[in-house]
């Protein structure tokens, strides 16, 4: 048995040697035949010439130009020209199609005899081929190479193979248990299970690749439970107003001819137009969002006056203020031109403004301010309405998120608005963070960068 290994050993390894020499010299013939493709296709015998001459002088060995039909059309030693040579190197691209060939032979020369390699490749022009380099080189020293890895390997075998069976031993262990843990997480998360982790230490290259595997767990993980969560909090927000139509329509279903009362029905049914609205308010800001998730929202880039969109979202909004008795004011301490959609940027003013109407008690204040920094337009909306706990900040931007969920129906928000605000001012690559007090108010903060000039 250990006489087949070494046997197998010393082959694998000759044929390495070999290998890599005949790559390496293939790689050269396939550069000259390159090289003189298009020479050959010119039928330009002194180009070619100096090409081989110039290769065998530097340490390439000598090579020869055949026709398509074997002849030598070159030869660097300006011997062979214009006779026809047979090898089966030259056989393999001629007759049998091949691009490439090599082989070993022992040749006879006045001084003894020696190894020569042949390395032979197709000229390929305009995707026809038009004849063939051959490369002759000594491989004495390969041989010889060869000679002495076999001898060294005859009398080191055995203790090389003691010392390898023991490093494999321990080495096996060490190298395959990261890898068995990593292979274990990755079949987890395959089955969709992306809480698995894997536990994998140290600084080496399957170390990082499980730290890379945990971050992408982590977030797959996220993206799971928030996406579970949105598909959750939808389908309640949806139940909700179906539920309400449900039981209105029920309700006068169930009524008797002799008992119908068309007031009644006339008021159950402006009910149920208000869900409608609302359903097609939720539904407008799902869509809005998935837009936006997906990139297939575009904005309407113009260079806009953050100051008139604010005047113009108050003025909008002066009736509602005046209805519910609040002061609605816009203050501009600087105006700032920026490059915005007009109508988004609307939207995420009007919709600061309405909430701030919406939370703020009889003879309140809401007010857009309007300023600028060095860098950034600056937009605040301001109240002293009823706040919001400082539990409810870090989740405030969440989709379906309430601080008060019974109130926030009861205003007709979808719980939408202000993941549609956080999202509209990112795309604007802009910031919106909130401070707030309960019993004091609470101030929304957007930060736009201004255009380059400014």
């Amino acid at each position: 048995m250990f006489i087949a290994v070494a046997i197998v050993v010393m082959h694998t390894t000759t044929n390495y040697l070999v290998e890599t020499r005949a790559s390496e010299e293939m790689a050269q013939s396939d550069v000259i035949a390159l090289r003189i493709s298009s020479l050959l296709h010119q039928k330009d015998s002194q180009a070619m010439y100096d090409i081989c001459v110039e290769e065998t002088r530097s340490g390439n060995g000598r090579v020869l130009v055949l026709s398509q039909s074997g002849t030598v059309l070159v030869d660097s030693y300006s011997i062979l020209n214009g006779r026809t040579v047979n090898s089966a190197e030259i056989d393999d691209i001629i007759r049998h199609g091949k691009y490439q060939s090599y082989g070993f032979h022992r040749v006879e020369e006045s001084v003894g005899s020696t190894w020569v390699g042949y390395y032979a490749s197709a000229v390929i022009y305009d995707g026809a081929r038009i004849g063939l380099v051959l490369r002759s080189c000594s491989v004495d020293d390969l041989v010889s190479q060869m000679d002495s890895i076999q001898m060294t390997i005859q009398v080191y075998f055995f203790a090389i193979l003691v010392i390898i069976i023991f490093a494999a031993y321990f080495m096996s262990d060490y190298i395959t248990r990261p890898i068995n843990k990593l292979k274990s997480a990755l079949l987890k998360t395959t089955r969709g299970d992306f809480t698995a982790r894997a536990d994998v230490r140290g600084r080496d290259e399957i170390a990082e690749l499980s730290d890379t595997f945990n971050m992408m767990s982590e977030r797959l993980e996220n993206l799971d439970s928030t996406k579970n969560r949105f598909i959750s909090n939808a389908s309640h927000e949806l139940k909700t107003p179906l539920s309400a139509i449900k039981v209105l329509v029920e309700t006068i279903l169930i009524q008797d001819d002799s008992e119908f009362d068309p007031e009644m029905v006339r008021e159950f049914l402006n009910d149920v137009n208000g869900e409608v609205d609302r359903l097609n308010s939720i539904v407008g800001d799902l869509l809005t969002l998935v837009q936006m998730d997906s990139g297939e929202l575009k904005l309407k880039l113009a260079e806009v006056s953050v100051g008139d969109i604010a005047r113009e979202t108050v003025r909008r909004l002066s009736p509602i203020a005046k209805e519910k008795g609040l002061e609605l004011k816009c203050t501009i301490v600087e105006d700032s031109v920026i490059e915005a959609d007009r109508l988004r940027l609307s939207q995420v003013i009007y919709n600061l403004a309405d909430n701030a109407l919406k939370y703020s008690s009889v003879n309140g204040h809401v007010e857009v301010y309007i300023d600028r920094s060095e860098t950034d337009a600056v937009i605040e909306v301001r109240d002293d309405g009823i706040g919001i706990p400082e539990k409810d900040l870090p989740y405030l931007f969440d989709r379906f998120y309430r601080v008060d969920k019974a109130r926030s129906r009861a205003t007709g928000g979808t719980g939408l608005g202000l993941s549609i605000v956080r999202e509209t001012v990112n795309m604007h690559k802009g910031d919106i963070r909130v401070e707030s007090v309960e019993n004091e108010g609470t101030t929304f903060t957007i930060r736009l960068p201004l255009l380059e000039e400014e």
